[in-house]
């Protein structure tokens, strides 16, 4: 428990699988993923890396309707 907040491990193994990895040239253009260009060690190669994973100690909660019966609430405003 962090921060008084039970972790919330799901969360954020989904977004770390949508974390990507893509080879790119120094001009960003991607590479293949099976093989190398011929003079790849000359040119150099970049790793770029899409939607980035950033550990969160919490998430944004989904709201959820509430299930608070409407009759209590016009009670009390007629008093």
């Amino acid at each position: 428990m962090l921060l008084f907040q039970f972790p919330e491990w799901f969360e954020d193994l989904t977004d770390w699988n949508q974390e990507m990895h893509v080879k790119c040239t120094y001009n960003g253009v991607q590479l293949s993923e099976t093989k190398f260009p011929k003079n790849w060690l000359i040119d150099g190669i970049q790793i770029k890396i899409i939607f980035p994973f950033c550990l969160k100690p919490w998430h944004r909660f989904k709201l959820q309707p509430s299930h608070k019966d409407p009759m209590k609430k016009t009670e009390r405003s007629k008093e």
